[in-house]
Protein backbone atom coordinates (compact mmCIF):
# COMPACT_ATOMS: atom_id res chain seq x y z
CA UNK A 1 0.00 0.00 0.00
CA UNK A 2 2.50 3.17 -0.75
CA UNK A 3 1.12 5.31 1.51
CA UNK A 4 1.71 3.24 4.77
CA UNK A 5 4.32 2.28 2.91
CA UNK A 6 6.08 5.98 2.75
CA UNK A 7 4.65 6.56 6.19
CA UNK A 8 6.46 3.27 7.56
CA UNK A 9 9.94 4.64 5.51
CA UNK A 10 9.59 8.22 5.71
CA UNK A 11 7.31 8.87 9.01
CA UNK A 12 7.60 5.52 11.28
CA UNK A 13 11.30 5.77 11.10
CA UNK A 14 12.29 9.34 11.04
CA UNK A 15 10.54 9.68 14.51
CA UNK A 16 13.78 8.60 16.20
CA UNK A 17 15.65 11.88 14.38
CA UNK A 18 12.92 14.17 14.03
CA UNK A 19 9.93 14.47 16.38
CA UNK A 20 11.58 14.92 19.79
CA UNK A 21 13.27 17.77 18.13
CA UNK A 22 10.47 19.43 17.40
CA UNK A 23 7.81 18.78 20.68
CA UNK A 24 7.83 22.13 21.58
CA UNK A 25 10.41 24.12 19.27
CA UNK A 26 11.11 28.01 21.06
CA UNK A 27 11.54 30.90 18.96
CA UNK A 28 14.98 31.50 19.27
CA UNK A 29 18.27 31.89 17.26
CA UNK A 30 19.96 28.77 18.97
CA UNK A 31 16.82 26.56 18.42
CA UNK A 32 16.96 27.80 14.72
CA UNK A 33 20.46 26.79 14.22
CA UNK A 34 19.78 23.35 15.36
CA UNK A 35 16.93 22.72 13.12
CA UNK A 36 19.22 24.80 10.01
CA UNK A 37 21.35 21.97 10.84
CA UNK A 38 19.19 18.81 10.88
CA UNK A 39 16.89 20.49 7.41
CA UNK A 40 18.80 22.52 5.34
CA UNK A 41 22.97 22.36 6.03
CA UNK A 42 23.20 19.51 3.92
CA UNK A 43 22.26 21.31 0.92
CA UNK A 44 23.37 24.52 2.03
CA UNK A 45 25.51 24.34 3.76
CA UNK A 46 26.96 27.46 6.39
CA UNK A 47 24.66 30.43 5.98
CA UNK A 48 27.32 32.53 6.03
CA UNK A 49 28.24 31.57 2.34
CA UNK A 50 24.58 32.33 1.27
CA UNK A 51 24.62 29.12 -1.60
CA UNK A 52 21.72 29.52 -3.31
CA UNK A 53 20.65 32.91 -1.50
CA UNK A 54 19.97 30.97 1.74
CA UNK A 55 19.47 34.04 3.54
CA UNK A 56 16.15 34.81 1.55
CA UNK A 57 15.22 32.53 3.82
CA UNK A 58 15.14 35.37 6.87
CA UNK A 59 11.90 35.62 5.51
CA UNK A 60 9.99 32.38 6.61
CA UNK A 61 7.49 32.64 3.70
CA UNK A 62 9.81 32.55 1.48
CA UNK A 63 11.60 28.84 2.49
CA UNK A 64 7.67 27.81 2.93
CA UNK A 65 7.01 28.88 -0.95
CA UNK A 66 10.67 26.84 -1.88
CA UNK A 67 9.15 24.05 -0.68
CA UNK A 68 6.62 23.48 -3.72
CA UNK A 69 8.71 25.36 -6.21
CA UNK A 70 12.45 23.92 -5.77
CA UNK A 71 12.02 19.91 -6.83
CA UNK A 72 14.86 19.24 -4.73
CA UNK A 73 13.47 21.28 -1.21
CA UNK A 74 9.80 19.57 -2.28
CA UNK A 75 11.25 15.91 -2.04
CA UNK A 76 12.86 16.63 1.03
CA UNK A 77 10.12 18.67 2.64
CA UNK A 78 6.56 18.23 1.66
CA UNK A 79 6.52 14.83 2.83
CA UNK A 80 7.87 15.74 6.44
CA UNK A 81 5.62 18.77 6.36
CA UNK A 82 2.76 16.65 5.31
CA UNK A 83 3.18 14.63 8.11
CA UNK A 84 3.29 17.30 10.36
CA UNK A 85 7.33 16.59 11.34
CA UNK A 86 7.63 20.10 10.47
CA UNK A 87 5.52 22.84 10.69
CA UNK A 88 5.45 27.15 9.98
CA UNK A 89 6.79 27.17 13.32
CA UNK A 90 10.08 25.49 12.12
CA UNK A 91 10.10 27.66 9.30
CA UNK A 92 9.73 30.55 11.06
CA UNK A 93 12.45 29.44 13.68
CA UNK A 94 14.95 28.90 11.25
CA UNK A 95 14.85 31.93 9.72
CA UNK A 96 15.05 33.42 12.78
CA UNK A 97 18.39 31.92 12.88
CA UNK A 98 19.00 33.23 9.46
CA UNK A 99 18.37 36.74 10.25
CA UNK A 100 21.37 36.78 12.83
CA UNK A 101 23.89 36.69 9.75
CA UNK A 102 24.13 39.84 7.58
CA UNK A 103 22.69 40.32 3.96
CA UNK A 104 19.74 38.60 2.27
CA UNK A 105 16.51 40.16 3.24
CA UNK A 106 15.72 42.78 5.62
CA UNK A 107 13.58 44.00 8.47
CA UNK A 108 12.79 47.62 10.86
CA UNK A 109 9.90 48.53 13.19
CA UNK A 110 7.93 50.81 12.31
CA UNK A 111 6.98 53.02 14.99
CA UNK A 112 3.44 54.52 15.84
CA UNK A 113 2.49 58.32 15.96
CA UNK A 114 3.00 59.87 18.94
CA UNK A 115 0.53 59.38 22.17
CA UNK A 116 -0.86 62.79 23.35
CA UNK A 117 -2.82 62.34 26.82
CA UNK A 118 -4.35 65.85 27.71
CA UNK A 119 -4.20 67.72 31.02
CA UNK A 120 -5.31 65.76 33.89
CA UNK A 121 -5.28 66.73 37.45
CA UNK A 122 -2.09 65.17 39.37
CA UNK A 123 -2.47 61.71 40.66
CA UNK A 124 -5.27 61.07 38.47
CA UNK A 125 -4.70 58.26 35.73
CA UNK A 126 -5.88 58.60 32.36
CA UNK A 127 -7.26 55.65 30.47
CA UNK A 128 -5.30 53.45 28.41
CA UNK A 129 -3.69 54.41 25.03
CA UNK A 130 -3.02 51.71 22.43
CA UNK A 131 -0.69 51.89 19.33
CA UNK A 132 0.21 49.21 17.04
CA UNK A 133 3.74 48.20 16.36
CA UNK A 134 4.39 46.80 13.08
CA UNK A 135 6.99 46.46 10.02
CA UNK A 136 7.75 48.84 7.83
CA UNK A 137 6.85 48.79 3.65
CA UNK A 138 9.98 47.66 3.01
CA UNK A 139 10.55 44.48 5.59
CA UNK A 140 10.37 41.24 3.65
CA UNK A 141 10.99 39.47 7.33
CA UNK A 142 9.90 39.13 10.75
CA UNK A 143 11.18 41.29 13.72
CA UNK A 144 11.62 39.65 16.96
CA UNK A 145 10.72 42.54 19.71
CA UNK A 146 13.20 41.25 23.22
CA UNK A 147 11.84 44.04 25.40
CA UNK A 148 9.18 47.37 25.59
CA UNK A 149 9.74 49.63 28.24
CA UNK A 150 9.08 53.70 29.36
CA UNK A 151 11.85 55.81 29.99
CA UNK A 152 9.21 57.83 32.66
CA UNK A 153 7.78 54.46 34.17
CA UNK A 154 6.14 56.93 37.23
CA UNK A 155 4.36 58.71 34.69
CA UNK A 156 3.85 56.62 31.45
CA UNK A 157 2.91 53.09 32.40
CA UNK A 158 3.26 50.14 29.86
CA UNK A 159 -0.02 48.54 30.84
CA UNK A 160 -1.14 46.06 28.07
CA UNK A 161 1.59 44.44 25.71
CA UNK A 162 1.52 42.33 22.83
CA UNK A 163 5.14 42.49 22.12
CA UNK A 164 7.55 41.34 24.23
CA UNK A 165 8.89 38.43 22.56
CA UNK A 166 6.89 38.56 20.36
CA UNK A 167 7.91 38.37 16.24
CA UNK A 168 5.88 41.19 14.26
CA UNK A 169 5.42 39.73 10.97
CA UNK A 170 4.74 41.85 7.28
CA UNK A 171 0.99 42.57 8.00
CA UNK A 172 0.93 41.12 11.38
CA UNK A 173 1.15 44.59 14.30
CA UNK A 174 1.15 43.91 17.57
CA UNK A 175 -0.03 46.46 20.30
CA UNK A 176 1.16 48.65 23.33
CA UNK A 177 -1.38 50.15 25.96
CA UNK A 178 0.09 53.16 27.70
CA UNK A 179 -1.61 55.09 30.85
CA UNK A 180 -0.69 58.41 32.07
CA UNK A 181 -0.45 59.70 35.99
CA UNK A 182 1.25 63.23 36.14
CA UNK A 183 3.32 63.16 39.66
CA UNK A 184 3.38 67.17 39.20
CA UNK A 185 2.02 70.36 37.45
CA UNK A 186 3.32 71.00 33.69
CA UNK A 187 4.56 69.52 31.02
CA UNK A 188 5.22 66.00 31.54
CA UNK A 189 7.10 63.72 28.78
CA UNK A 190 8.60 60.56 28.46
CA UNK A 191 9.32 57.76 25.49
CA UNK A 192 8.54 54.20 24.76
CA UNK A 193 11.70 52.24 23.76
CA UNK A 194 11.51 49.17 21.41
CA UNK A 195 14.30 46.55 21.67
CA UNK A 196 14.50 44.44 18.84
CA UNK A 197 16.45 42.15 16.43
CA UNK A 198 15.35 44.49 13.45
CA UNK A 199 17.36 47.37 11.35
CA UNK A 200 17.51 50.75 13.88
CA UNK A 201 16.97 49.22 17.55
CA UNK A 202 16.22 50.65 19.91
CA UNK A 203 13.75 52.43 18.04
CA UNK A 204 11.09 54.98 20.47
CA UNK A 205 8.06 56.75 20.22
CA UNK A 206 6.93 59.57 22.33
CA UNK A 207 4.12 60.19 24.65
CA UNK A 208 3.52 62.71 26.59
CA UNK A 209 0.93 65.20 29.01
CA UNK A 210 0.30 67.85 31.11
CA UNK A 211 -0.69 67.57 34.95
CA UNK A 212 -2.79 70.56 36.61
CA UNK A 213 -2.76 70.81 40.53
CA UNK A 214 -6.83 70.18 41.95
CA UNK A 215 -8.47 68.92 44.77
CA UNK A 216 -7.05 65.66 45.89
CA UNK A 217 -8.63 62.58 43.85
CA UNK A 218 -11.71 60.90 45.30
CA UNK A 219 -10.71 58.01 47.14
CA UNK A 220 -12.20 54.68 45.04
CA UNK A 221 -13.59 51.46 45.68
CA UNK A 222 -14.03 48.36 44.20
CA UNK A 223 -17.56 45.90 44.06
CA UNK A 224 -16.79 42.29 45.43
CA UNK A 225 -18.55 39.25 45.09
CA UNK A 226 -18.70 37.88 48.52
CA UNK A 227 -18.83 33.83 47.84
CA UNK A 228 -18.31 31.53 44.50
CA UNK A 229 -19.80 28.32 44.84
CA UNK A 230 -18.14 25.74 42.32
CA UNK A 231 -20.57 22.37 43.40
CA UNK A 232 -19.60 18.98 43.25
CA UNK A 233 -15.97 17.90 41.71
CA UNK A 234 -14.05 14.50 41.14
CA UNK A 235 -11.48 14.66 43.68
CA UNK A 236 -7.80 15.54 42.11
CA UNK A 237 -9.46 17.03 38.56
CA UNK A 238 -9.34 20.27 38.20
CA UNK A 239 -12.48 22.45 37.13
CA UNK A 240 -13.25 24.61 34.61
CA UNK A 241 -12.54 28.21 35.45
CA UNK A 242 -14.97 30.25 37.12
CA UNK A 243 -15.22 34.16 36.82
CA UNK A 244 -14.72 36.46 39.79
CA UNK A 245 -16.17 40.00 38.03
CA UNK A 246 -14.94 43.03 40.28
CA UNK A 247 -16.22 46.50 39.29
CA UNK A 248 -15.55 49.85 39.89
CA UNK A 249 -18.70 52.34 40.46
CA UNK A 250 -16.95 54.84 42.19
CA UNK A 251 -15.57 58.23 40.83
CA UNK A 252 -11.92 57.43 41.34
CA UNK A 253 -9.41 54.43 39.39
CA UNK A 254 -8.57 52.11 41.71
CA UNK A 255 -4.94 50.22 41.67
CA UNK A 256 -5.33 46.34 42.65
CA UNK A 257 -1.49 45.32 44.27
CA UNK A 258 -2.40 41.85 44.90
CA UNK A 259 -5.10 39.09 44.34
CA UNK A 260 -4.00 35.86 46.14
CA UNK A 261 -5.40 32.40 47.05
CA UNK A 262 -5.53 31.07 50.19
CA UNK A 263 -4.35 27.55 48.16
CA UNK A 264 -2.69 27.52 45.12
CA UNK A 265 -3.24 23.65 44.26
CA UNK A 266 -7.03 23.70 45.45
CA UNK A 267 -8.21 26.94 43.95
CA UNK A 268 -5.52 27.92 41.24
CA UNK A 269 -5.95 31.27 39.94
CA UNK A 270 -6.22 30.30 36.00
CA UNK A 271 -6.19 34.46 35.03
CA UNK A 272 -6.36 37.82 36.76
CA UNK A 273 -6.28 41.49 34.11
CA UNK A 274 -6.83 43.46 37.47
CA UNK A 275 -4.66 46.10 37.76
CA UNK A 276 -5.54 49.88 37.68
CA UNK A 277 -9.50 49.41 37.45
CA UNK A 278 -10.68 53.21 36.09
CA UNK A 279 -13.62 54.93 37.46
CA UNK A 280 -16.80 52.84 35.59
CA UNK A 281 -14.49 50.32 34.45
CA UNK A 282 -14.55 46.49 35.68
CA UNK A 283 -11.85 43.81 35.41
CA UNK A 284 -12.44 39.84 35.74
CA UNK A 285 -10.15 36.98 38.18
CA UNK A 286 -10.79 33.29 37.12
CA UNK A 287 -10.53 29.81 39.68
CA UNK A 288 -10.34 26.80 39.48
CA UNK A 289 -11.48 24.11 41.88
CA UNK A 290 -9.16 20.99 42.13
CA UNK A 291 -10.44 19.42 45.15
CA UNK A 292 -7.48 17.18 47.25
CA UNK A 293 -9.74 15.04 49.28
CA UNK A 294 -13.73 14.22 49.42
CA UNK A 295 -15.87 16.76 51.15
CA UNK A 296 -16.91 20.25 51.70
CA UNK A 297 -13.87 22.49 50.77
CA UNK A 298 -13.70 26.07 51.90
CA UNK A 299 -10.87 28.81 50.43
CA UNK A 300 -10.73 32.59 49.94
CA UNK A 301 -9.66 35.12 47.06
CA UNK A 302 -8.29 38.12 48.91
CA UNK A 303 -8.17 41.22 46.70
CA UNK A 304 -5.35 44.32 47.79
CA UNK A 305 -5.98 47.91 46.50
CA UNK A 306 -5.65 51.60 47.32
CA UNK A 307 -9.05 51.31 47.15
CA UNK A 308 -11.69 51.49 50.49
CA UNK A 309 -11.95 48.90 52.30
CA UNK A 310 -9.11 46.93 51.42
CA UNK A 311 -8.25 44.03 51.57
CA UNK A 312 -11.68 42.49 50.39
CA UNK A 313 -12.11 38.43 50.23
CA UNK A 314 -14.15 36.05 48.37
CA UNK A 315 -15.32 32.91 50.11
CA UNK A 316 -14.78 30.33 47.59
CA UNK A 317 -16.64 26.44 48.01
CA UNK A 318 -17.45 23.45 46.65
CA UNK A 319 -16.97 19.65 47.42
CA UNK A 320 -14.83 17.24 46.80
CA UNK A 321 -16.45 13.82 44.82
CA UNK A 322 -14.79 10.44 45.46
CA UNK A 323 -13.85 9.61 41.68
CA UNK A 324 -14.85 6.09 40.52
CA UNK A 325 -11.77 3.82 40.08
CA UNK A 326 -9.98 3.72 36.10
CA UNK A 327 -11.14 0.81 34.14
CA UNK A 328 -9.24 -2.29 34.48
CA UNK A 329 -6.69 -3.40 31.84
CA UNK A 330 -7.41 -6.68 30.55
CA UNK A 331 -5.52 -8.32 27.93
CA UNK A 332 -6.84 -9.50 25.37
CA UNK A 333 -6.34 -11.81 22.28
CA UNK A 334 -5.95 -10.39 18.68
CA UNK A 335 -7.19 -13.43 16.39
CA UNK A 336 -6.04 -13.47 12.80
CA UNK A 337 -8.37 -14.51 10.15
CA UNK A 338 -7.37 -15.71 6.56
CA UNK A 339 -9.78 -15.26 3.53
CA UNK A 340 -8.77 -18.13 0.46
CA UNK A 341 -10.88 -16.00 -2.35
CA UNK A 342 -9.41 -12.64 -1.57
CA UNK A 343 -6.01 -13.68 -0.09
CA UNK A 344 -6.74 -11.27 2.51
CA UNK A 345 -5.28 -11.48 6.36
CA UNK A 346 -7.36 -9.86 8.97
CA UNK A 347 -6.73 -9.28 12.51
CA UNK A 348 -9.60 -8.11 15.15
CA UNK A 349 -9.44 -7.77 19.00
CA UNK A 350 -13.57 -7.23 19.12
CA UNK A 351 -15.24 -10.26 20.75
CA UNK A 352 -18.32 -9.45 18.65
CA UNK A 353 -16.56 -9.70 15.56
CA UNK A 354 -14.36 -12.35 16.55
CA UNK A 355 -17.92 -14.40 17.30
CA UNK A 356 -19.40 -13.76 14.36
CA UNK A 357 -16.02 -14.76 12.05
CA UNK A 358 -16.14 -18.14 14.35
CA UNK A 359 -19.70 -18.43 13.49
CA UNK A 360 -19.49 -18.17 9.72
CA UNK A 361 -22.09 -15.46 9.46
CA UNK A 362 -19.28 -13.89 7.21
CA UNK A 363 -18.15 -16.13 4.45
CA UNK A 364 -14.74 -17.37 3.57
CA UNK A 365 -13.24 -16.51 6.67
CA UNK A 366 -11.34 -19.01 8.49
CA UNK A 367 -8.99 -18.66 11.82
CA UNK A 368 -5.09 -19.15 10.63
CA UNK A 369 -4.20 -20.33 14.54
CA UNK A 370 -2.10 -16.89 14.90
CA UNK A 371 -2.94 -14.45 17.24
CA UNK A 372 -1.18 -11.80 19.87
CA UNK A 373 -2.28 -10.27 23.26
CA UNK A 374 -3.26 -6.62 23.58
CA UNK A 375 -5.47 -4.65 26.11
CA UNK A 376 -8.83 -3.00 26.00
CA UNK A 377 -7.85 -0.04 27.58
CA UNK A 378 -5.84 1.95 28.75
CA UNK A 379 -3.04 1.14 30.51
CA UNK A 380 1.05 2.52 31.71
CA UNK A 381 2.98 2.02 28.83
CA UNK A 382 0.23 1.69 25.83
CA UNK A 383 -0.82 3.75 23.09
CA UNK A 384 -4.53 3.68 21.54
CA UNK A 385 -4.32 1.81 18.00
CA UNK A 386 -6.09 3.62 15.02
CA UNK A 387 -8.02 1.22 12.70
CA UNK A 388 -8.51 2.23 8.89
CA UNK A 389 -11.08 0.65 6.48
CA UNK A 390 -9.95 0.64 2.89
CA UNK A 391 -12.80 1.24 0.63
CA UNK A 392 -12.39 -1.82 -2.10
CA UNK A 393 -11.19 0.73 -4.29
CA UNK A 394 -8.59 1.00 -2.00
CA UNK A 395 -8.54 -3.16 -1.53
CA UNK A 396 -11.39 -3.45 1.11
CA UNK A 397 -8.78 -4.24 3.59
CA UNK A 398 -7.57 -2.74 7.18
CA UNK A 399 -4.81 -1.01 8.18
CA UNK A 400 -3.66 -0.46 11.92
CA UNK A 401 -1.18 1.65 14.02
CA UNK A 402 0.38 2.55 17.50
CA UNK A 403 1.84 5.21 16.30
CA UNK A 404 -0.03 8.25 16.63
CA UNK A 405 1.84 10.29 14.37
CA UNK A 406 1.25 7.84 11.59
CA UNK A 407 -2.40 7.73 12.84
CA UNK A 408 -2.22 11.71 11.94
CA UNK A 409 -0.63 11.06 8.60
CA UNK A 410 -3.29 8.50 7.30
CA UNK A 411 -5.80 11.17 7.90
CA UNK A 412 -4.30 13.83 6.09
CA UNK A 413 -2.96 11.98 3.39
CA UNK A 414 -5.44 9.48 2.87
CA UNK A 415 -8.95 11.32 2.91
CA UNK A 416 -10.41 8.41 1.32
CA UNK A 417 -9.83 6.07 4.08
CA UNK A 418 -12.49 5.52 6.99
CA UNK A 419 -11.43 5.67 10.50
CA UNK A 420 -13.44 3.23 12.05
CA UNK A 421 -11.75 3.38 15.85
CA UNK A 422 -9.04 5.63 17.20
CA UNK A 423 -8.66 2.76 20.11
CA UNK A 424 -9.30 -0.42 18.80
CA UNK A 425 -7.11 -2.07 21.28
CA UNK A 426 -4.30 -0.72 23.42
CA UNK A 427 -0.51 -1.61 22.83
CA UNK A 428 2.91 -0.48 23.45
CA UNK A 429 5.36 1.04 20.33
CA UNK A 430 8.48 0.46 19.83
CA UNK A 431 11.23 3.49 21.32
CA UNK A 432 11.03 6.25 18.76
CA UNK A 433 14.40 7.05 19.57
CA UNK A 434 15.91 3.57 20.05
CA UNK A 435 13.45 1.28 18.15
CA UNK A 436 13.36 -0.96 20.38
CA UNK A 437 10.11 -2.77 22.15
CA UNK A 438 10.12 -2.08 25.92
CA UNK A 439 11.65 -5.19 27.63
CA UNK A 440 8.99 -7.51 28.26
CA UNK A 441 7.08 -7.70 25.31
CA UNK A 442 7.26 -9.10 21.99
CA UNK A 443 7.26 -6.91 18.65
CA UNK A 444 4.87 -7.73 16.01
CA UNK A 445 5.38 -7.60 12.55
CA UNK A 446 3.71 -5.43 9.78
CA UNK A 447 3.52 -6.96 6.25
CA UNK A 448 2.51 -5.91 3.45
CA UNK A 449 1.54 -7.03 -0.15
CA UNK A 450 2.59 -4.47 -2.29
CA UNK A 451 -0.78 -5.05 -4.21
CA UNK A 452 -3.33 -3.29 -5.48
CA UNK A 453 -5.89 -4.73 -3.35
CA UNK A 454 -3.81 -3.87 -0.50
CA UNK A 455 -3.62 -5.81 2.47
CA UNK A 456 -1.63 -5.83 5.74
CA UNK A 457 -0.61 -9.04 8.11
CA UNK A 458 0.47 -8.97 11.88
CA UNK A 459 2.16 -11.78 13.78
CA UNK A 460 4.74 -11.48 16.69
CA UNK A 461 5.97 -14.97 14.69
CA UNK A 462 9.21 -14.03 13.12
CA UNK A 463 9.35 -17.36 10.73
CA UNK A 464 6.13 -16.48 9.26
CA UNK A 465 7.60 -12.69 8.90
CA UNK A 466 10.40 -14.63 6.98
CA UNK A 467 8.06 -16.62 4.99
CA UNK A 468 5.83 -13.27 4.00
CA UNK A 469 8.49 -11.54 3.16
CA UNK A 470 9.62 -14.15 0.86
CA UNK A 471 6.61 -14.23 -0.77
CA UNK A 472 7.11 -11.10 -1.97
CA UNK A 473 5.65 -8.90 1.32
CA UNK A 474 7.19 -5.81 2.28
CA UNK A 475 8.24 -5.21 5.87
CA UNK A 476 7.31 -2.06 7.77
CA UNK A 477 8.56 -0.13 10.47
CA UNK A 478 11.74 -0.87 12.91
CA UNK A 479 14.14 -3.06 12.83
CA UNK A 480 12.94 -5.97 10.49
CA UNK A 481 9.51 -5.12 10.45
CA UNK A 482 7.80 -4.12 13.48
CA UNK A 483 5.31 -1.47 14.82
CA UNK A 484 3.84 -2.90 18.15
CA UNK A 485 4.93 -4.64 20.56
CA UNK A 486 2.41 -7.11 22.75
CA UNK A 487 2.39 -8.42 26.06
CA UNK A 488 3.56 -12.09 26.72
Amino acid sequence: MPIPRRLAHAVTLALCAVLPALVAPPASAQSGQQLYTQWCQGCHGNPMNNKDNVLGGKDWNIIKLAMDTKPTMTAELRPAYNAGLINDETFQTIATYLQTFGGGVVAALQMPSAITFGTLNVGVASSVTSRNISTTASSNAAVQISSVTSTNPLEFVVVSNTCNGAFVFPGSPCSVGVQFTPAAAGARSGQIRVTSNGTGSPQTFNVSGTGQSGTPPPTGSLNVPSSLAFGSQGVGVQSAAQSINVSNASGASVTVSGVQTSSATEFPIVSNNCGSVAAGGACTIQVAFKPPIAGSRVGTITITSDGSGSPQQVTLTGTGATAPPPPTANKVPAVEYFNASLGHYFTTAYAAEIAVLDSGQVGGWVRTGQFFYAYDVTTTGTNPVCRFYLPPEYGNSHFYSAIPSECSAVLVQQPAFILESSTAFHIASPNPTTGDCPAGTLPVYRLWNQKADTNHRFTTSVVIRDQMVAAGFVAEGYGIGYTMCAPP
